[in-house]
């Protein structure tokens, strides 16, 4: 059984959410043979992965796979002359800032203001703040006051910075407001999107969250949301405003076979450790865990190839790197 009120579905990841899109797919289909579908996920991976996975069962006619923020660009209209901020160009501005000379910031930030990991934390906060609409004239001017808390001041003002820098582009969350406007008013370009099948993989981006929320009490929108059986990480999905909060049993299987152990195992080779891993996945699918829910992570490259024969051999199925190396490819073999 799958949650299907108010035109939403919760179905587990993997093939379940495949056949759920297909089934979409399949009953506009009955109803509208040639009409548009278009289907919004949340990155450029998932779209092209979707779009070639549902391919593989058939032509797909006057099928879009678009992201949200690609509708959002699309339903928002020429209204804002600024070019639009991508990720990459925001990226660009909070590194600017960060490393401005002029900026005060803590002896801890200072230490690592250069590392990636730092950027992507930043980027993260800043995102967060500028989702939530906080005024960056109010928090001008806080950062390095000895008044205020060290590193809360020392953010606010990065993020003061980073607004004035950004303010010559339309943010995400501007051009989501747009977007959602446009939903809720039913304006006349959504019909050429034809039916919107919305689906929720993973936790809304915070500047994407008015377009989806709009797109979420339209009634015209179907909803597929990918359940992990995890439930926390879950949670993130159904406290999204609209996303209603009903998985089921069977999406929580999983949760049977749950251990935080750390196990050491030792093997006399290489190729009995494959098959120890093997028969440990095996174990762990017969007490209740999905196949989509394993996963094995290994740091020399050559075990890819050596683990996913174990696998096949197994019958049990792989997604992962490729063992086939690029010298080994058509192309490849041509260079050579």
């Amino acid at each position: 059984m799958t949650s299907r009120e108010h035109r939403q579905r919760w179905v587990p990841l993997g093939e379940r959410l495949i056949e759920a899109l297909r089934d979409e797919i399949a009953a506009a289909r009955n109803y509208d043979p040639l009409g548009p579908i278009t289907g919004v996920l949340p990155s450029f991976h998932s779209a092209f992965f979707m779009r070639r996975r549902l391919a593989s069962y058939g032509p797909l006619f006057n099928v879009q796979f678009l992201r949200v923020e690609d509708l959002s660009d699309a339903l928002a209209g020429p209204t804002d002359p600024r070019p639009r901020l991508s990720r990459l160009r925001a990226s660009e501005i909070i590194h600017a800032v960060a490393n401005d000379e002029k900026t005060i910031l803590p002896e801890a930030f200072m230490r690592i203001r250069d590392q990636d990991s730092f950027q992507r934390a930043l980027h993260r906060t800043l995102d967060d703040l500028d989702a939530s609409s906080v005024d960056s004239e109010i928090v001008a001017g806080t950062g390095g006051s000895p008044t205020n808390w060290k590193f809360t001041s020392a953010v606010l003002g990065l993020f003061a910075s980073y607004r004035e820098r950004a303010s010559l582009f339309a943010s995400a969350s501007d051009v989501a407001a747009r977007a959602a406007e446009s939903v809720r008013a039913n304006v006349a370009s959504l019909d050429r999107f034809g039916l919107i099948v919305l689906a929720l993989i993973e936790e809304p981006v915070p500047q994407h969250s008015e377009v989806i929320t709009a797109l979420l009490s339209r009634p015209a929108t179907r909803v597929i949301i990918g359940a992990t059986g995890d439930h926390d990480s879950d949670r993130l999905l159904w406290q999204a405003p609209g996303v209603l909060a009903s998985p089921d049993a069977e999406v929580d299987s999983s949760k049977r076979f749950r251990t935080n152990a750390c196990r050491l195992v030792s093997t006399p080779d290489q190729a009995e450790e494959a098959l120890w891993i093997v028969r440990d996945v095996l174990a762990a699918a017969r007490a209740g865990t999905r196949f989509a829910r394993i996963g094995v992570f290994f740091e020399d490259p050559s075990y890819g190839a050596r683990l996913t024969r174990a696998f096949q051999l197994s019958g049990v199925p792989v997604s992962g790197p490729s063992p086939v190396t690029l010298a080994d490819t058509p192309g490849g073999r041509w260079i050579r």
